[in-house]
């Protein structure tokens, strides 16, 4: 199955959630429950490691501290892998190319950190839809302080709560115009509930609900649906590309590949909000990534597995 329309098939059972008549968790607990069986990669542990009281934003800093994790690396015989944020990403990936081809540091894997990432598409989709009402109507829930924070992508966690609040609202509309057309639409909604409650309990699985007939049904006829709608006025298309950018800004670290492409669907909405600076780190990001699989198989194995 392709990872963006597994994405997809996945949001459609917390989209419809609002049809059942159980009550269902808020979207990270609907996530977490899909993905309960997910095999677990093993409890973590944090260390601190040595201060270097510099500038972090030296390259001179950043040499050290690469330097110094390839030694510490190499010493347990392991991969040299370090998460930055965009700017320090940015440096890191200029040094790493400018040193010899036998320095170790050529080696070292670099992840765009994904917190900031996904706080600047959060912000991203504040600028595109400034002047749409987007503002005015989580200001109908939310303090208007607060909302200026949440346009921003500042306050995270409150403004990804906003949106899919605004998500819900408009698949609420979009089913009520299928649910017109087509009153078996309901019968499909209620064959997805008995799928979900048989996957809380432990009788059905993630895979056998995304592959299940009601799924597929309930996501063609969402997708003609929106695709109508584009079509038909340039309000509802501005709606429906909103609902699409919502979607891709939802965090997907339980999976690798929809982690990736997730990163992936960024790209245009970095370039049509104006934010190069993450819009190319993000591209060599993909890059590098997508060459894990030839450069490193071991970390690629890895990361495919959630050790990432």
């Amino acid at each position: 199955m392709a990872y963006h329309v597994c994405d997809r098939k996945v949001d459609i059972c917390w989209e419809m959630s609002f049809r059942f008549h159980q009550s269902t968790p808020s979207w990270q607990g609907m996530m977490h429950l899909l993905h309960k069986e997910c095999e677990y990669p093993g409890k973590s542990s944090v260390q601190f490691l040595p201060m270097i009281d510099m500038n972090p934003g030296d390259k001179t800093c950043i040499l050290s501290t690469l330097d110094y994790l390839c030694s510490l690396s190499s010493k347990h015989n392991m991969p040299t892998i370090i998460t930055f944020d965009q700017p320090l990403f940015w440096k890191a990936s200029e040094i790493t190319n400018a040193v010899p081809d036998d320095s170790p540091i050529r080696n070292v894997i670099l992840l765009l950190g994904s917190f900031h990432t996904f706080m600047n598409v959060l912000g991203a989709i504040g600028t595109l839809m400034e002047a749409s009402g987007l503002k005015e109507i989580m200001e109908t829930v939310y303090g208007e302080n607060a909302v200026v924070h949440m346009m921003s992508g500042k306050a995270v966690q409150r403004a990804f709560r906003g949106h899919l609040l605004v998500d819900q609202c408009l698949t609420r509309q979009i089913v009520a115009k299928i649910v017109e057309d087509d009153p078996g639409f309901q019968d499909q909604a209620g064959e997805l509930e008995r799928l979900y409650m048989l996957m809380e309990t432990g009788k059905c699985d993630l895979e056998s609900l995304l592959e299940s007939e009601c799924v597929r049904k309930i996501h063609n006829t969402l997708i003609l649906k929106r695709d109508e709608l584009t079509r038909t006025a340039k309000t509802s298309k501005l709606w429906v590309n909103y609902q699409h950018m919502v979607s891709v800004a939802a965090d997907r670290m339980w999976s690798w590949e929809m982690h990736l492409s997730a990163i992936s669907a960024c790209l245009p909405i970095f370039a049509a909000a104006g934010h190069p600076n993450y819009l190319k780190s993000a591209r060599l990001y993909l890059q590098k990534m997508y060459e894990l699989k030839d450069d490193n198989p071991e970390v690629h194995q890895s990361s495919s597995l959630g050790f990432m």
